[in-house]
């Protein structure tokens, strides 16, 4: 997110993953069979659409080093709500004090860095889709929709096996830029995913501990799931977030889904000192 608080939320690249045991000669196993693209689309896609407006609190532990290089970590509590395809606010707060709110919407993005009290900063892009130089980080709001596997894929796109990760890879443009997606070959849920600057990797979330998400109108066997642990990695500015999500649930207080991203009215409430937009 942002080299001072917002690099909180991100995760160095992780670890590659299971290796397949070499084959009786020592040599590698022969990849497994390959996956119709269109079955993969077709499960993934209909899960983001019974995906309705979400609301759950949790908690987040954040790792990043500063400009000088000192390191530092913060844990705090957050609450999230999200409407797909392009809506996000998240605050992390701690004992009833906000130190971080950011989000996205079609109006653009925000992220309120309220870590050093003398300097409560604003960052403001009414460009939804890219970042300011100024804002120093690579976990862009709406690139975090994308790290929590909630893109949708397109119509058409080559599907592939990585061995490092035992999953089939998918690259395409998601809602904050170009991203890489593994999907786990047991249940195709996507397990890890990359957001990328040409062809490196620039962030990255894994996600973990899948759950049903009830969903009204919808029979028990049709509730999404969506991952509950999630870790998050800013790889150009060493630091790391691991989130733990509550109780997710689509029943929605519409008033307050609407002050999460009435940004005026954010403003009155956390006093930032400047805008940087």
């Amino acid at each position: 997110m942002f080299r001072r608080a917002g690099t909180a939320l991100a995760v160095l690249a992780l670890a590659t993953g299971c290796q397949h045991a070499p084959g009786p000669n020592g040599s590698a196993p022969p990849p497994p069979p390959p996956i119709d693209y269109a079955v993969l689309r077709e499960q993934h896609n209909q899960r983001i659409a019974r995906i309705p407006t979400v609301r759950t609190s949790g908690v987040i532990e954040l790792r990043w080093r500063d400009e000088r290089g000192g390191s530092h970590f913060e844990q705090g509590d957050i609450r999230l709500f999200l409407r797909l395809p392009d809506r996000l606010s998240l605050q992390v707060h701690k004992l009833g004090e906000t130190f971080l709110w950011f989000g996205a919407d079609q109006g653009g993005y925000w992220l309120f860095d309220l870590l050093n009290k003398d300097d409560r900063v604003l960052y403001l892009g009414r460009d939804a889709g890219a970042a300011p130089a100024d804002v120093p980080g690579a976990i862009h709001p709406l690139r975090l929709i994308d790290l929590l596997g909630m893109t949708a894929l397109p119509d058409e796109a080559a599907v592939g096996y990585h061995e490092g990760h035992d999953a089939w890879l998918v690259e395409t443009v998601g809602q904050g830029g170009a991203v890489r997606l593994y999907f786990d070959r047991a249940t195709l849920l996507p397990k890890r995913v990359e957001g990328l600057d040409g062809s490196r990797v620039i962030c990255a979330g894994e996600l973990r501990d899948y759950e049903s998400l009830a969903v009204d109108g919808l029979p028990p066997g049709l509730f999404p799931r969506i991952p509950m642990r999630i870790r998050l990695t800013d790889v150009r500015h060493d630091g790391e977030a691991t989130v733990a999500l509550g109780e997710p649930t689509t029943r929605i207080n519409e008033r307050a889904f609407h002050n999460a991203f009435d940004v005026e009215q954010l403003v009155r409430m956390l006093a930032p000192h400047r805008r940087v937009e």
